[in-house]
């Protein structure tokens, strides 16, 4: 399964090192945030990244079919989860802790029907991960200007 991400890091030791806590993990940890599709990987990154500039690229891993997969589903989540990073933070802290299952799907909290997966690179189903670079990515202009929507009556 080819996964995804968009960001400044072009190696694997650099894009793990989550320096800062995340949606699913805490601050310190080493794990790898990708997404399922180019697409979503570009949506990810316009609401985490200071876009605009130069440098970023897109990148995917290949992670092996043999691999196993925990799926977390809309009816294990509460229905404000995206709301609620310290319960989300303890889920992928669990997982991540726990070690055995070195995948983790869960839902983009910026597209929820789509999936974001987190890697555990330290599991040894993922010992030969590689982080490949395809291209340098220019975001669309019309992406990074801010409008105002009106509201609704």
């Amino acid at each position: 399964m080819r996964l995804w991400r968009i960001s400044t890091q072009d190696t694997l030791a650099q894009a793990c090192h989550q320096e800062a806590a995340g949606r699913w993990n805490f601050a310190h940890r080493v794990l790898l945030y990708v997404s399922a599709t180019p697409e979503l990987a570009m949506l990810e990154a316009l609401v985490h990244h200071r876009v605009g500039i130069d440098n970023y690229r897109l990148t995917s891993v290949d992670v092996p079919d043999t691999a196993r997969i925990r799926v977390l589903r809309a009816r294990e989540l509460p229905g404000d989860w995206r709301h609620r990073k310290r319960w989300s933070r303890a889920v992928g802290e669990a997982w991540l802790v726990q070690g055995t299952v070195p995948v983790l799907s869960v839902p983009s909290a910026v597209c929820p029907v789509s999936r974001n997966f987190l890697l555990n690179p330290a599991h040894p189903a993922l010992r030969r991960l590689r982080l490949r670079v395809h291209a340098a990515v220019r975001f669309d202009k019309r992406l990074l200007v801010r409008r105002t929507l009106p509201v609704p009556d």
